[in-house]
Order: structure tokens, then C-alpha cells, then sequence
């Protein structure tokens, strides 16, 4: 249900609330499992430490956003509200999440107090992750991507099927569909 790249591995949420890495290479590996993530809906991670945040898991779970460390058996802890959230990215030092509402919103990491900001329009986003600095997210058959701080969504490519998760890591994103496939390509970020 959910998947992102952190510290050089894919982790995986499954539906039955376990958690799951693997290399992020094209070969046709097994998955390892990581211990529990019981109603984990969305993760994210940052590219590379951020102020308030170190490296990690960071999951939308129960209403809250959680975090842990990327390793194996590691508990969840509670960082801070996120009630009615629905998909997850980090990029330039702020969570960016989907409202169930279909906004697209955000807060600064490590402030625990301060609500979640409308952005933009999430415009039918319903999975996201970030990579090279811009949000990417899939609607009814099609990948999108904007910059977070401004401007709107723009079609990137058609997705050879429905996706439950999308993940970037070193130029790529990786794609889970709904039948249990996983796909990788090469992005060239749009021109100015």
C-alpha cells in the first residue's frame, strides 16, 4: 500500500501491516522483511538529513505521522497529528501530503505544533513521492509532477497499470501496481 527509498533500499507497507526492503536494482529480488507497519498508508524519506529530521521512515499511519529508523525490527514513534492525510513526501526541508479533501498541503519538518498549509490542488493525486527536488504523483492512469512550491500539475507519461505505490531513488521511480508488479524508469526532469 505504500513504498519509498531510503538509504539506498526500497521499503514496502503491505496490507496486512508489515514492512518490507529490498535492493532498488532491476533484478527480480525477494523482499526482507522489516517488522511490523500496522495501518501504515504512506511513507516518505528524505533524500539526505534535513534540519529537525534525520534520515528515516517517516509514515502516515491512525491519523498521525510516524517515524523509524531504517533498520530492521526498529519501532514507529509518533511525531505529530496528520488526521485526514492520505499520501506522503518529504522535499526542501517540509512534509508535503494529499488531503482526503484533495488539497495538497505541507508544514515544515520538525514543527509539531503549526496545522498543515494548503498549497495547491492536489488535482486528483491520491499516491506520492518526490524526486530531483519535484513532487510526482499518479491520478486514474497517469503520472504527474510539479515543483512543491508552486505551479501545477503536468502529465509526465501514461502507468502501465493502477498504482497503490510510487517511490524515487537515484533518477528513477518505481512503481507498484494493484497487480502486484513492479516497474522502474528513468525521469528526465521537464524544462523550464
Amino acid at each position: 500500500t505504500a513504498m519509498v527509498a531510503c538509504e539506498n533500499r526500497l521499503y514496502a507497507a503491505d496490507g496486512a501491516g508489515a514492512l518490507w526492503s529490498r535492493d532498488p536494482g532491476p533484478q527480480n529480488l525477494l523482499w526482507a522483511d522489516e517488522g511490523p507497519a500496522a495501518g501504515v498508508r504512506a511513507l516518505a524519506s528524505p533524500r539526505e538529513a534535513t534540519g529537525g529530521a534525520p534520515i528515516g521512515l517517516f509514515a502516515l499511519a491512525g491519523g498521525d505521522l510516524l517515524r523509524r529508523e531504517p533498520t530492521r525490527g526498529a519501532s514507529w514513534e509518533r511525531l505529530r497529528g496528520a488526521p485526514g492525510l492520505v499520501a506522503l513526501a518529504m522535499s526542501y526541508q517540509s512534509y508535503f501530503a494529499i488531503s482526503s479533501g484533495g488539497d495538497l498541503v505541507a508544514v515544515t519538518i520538525g514543527d509539531a505544533t503549526s496545522g498543515w498549509t494548503p498549497v495547491g490542488d492536489a488535482g486528483g493525486v491520491t499516491v506520492l513521492t518526490n524526486l530531483n527536488g519535484r513532487l510526482f504523483g499518479t491520478e486514474s492512469g497517469t503520472l504527474w509532477t510539479r515543483a512543491p512550491a508552486g505551479g501545477g500539475w503536468e502529465a509526465v507519461t501514461d502507468l502501465p497499470g493502477e498504482a497503490v505505490a510510487l517511490a524515487g531513488h537515484a533518477g528513477r521511480l518505481y512503481l507498484a501496481t494493484r497487480d502486484d508488479l513492479l516497474y522502474r524508469r528513468a525521469v528526465t526532469p521537464p524544462r523550464p
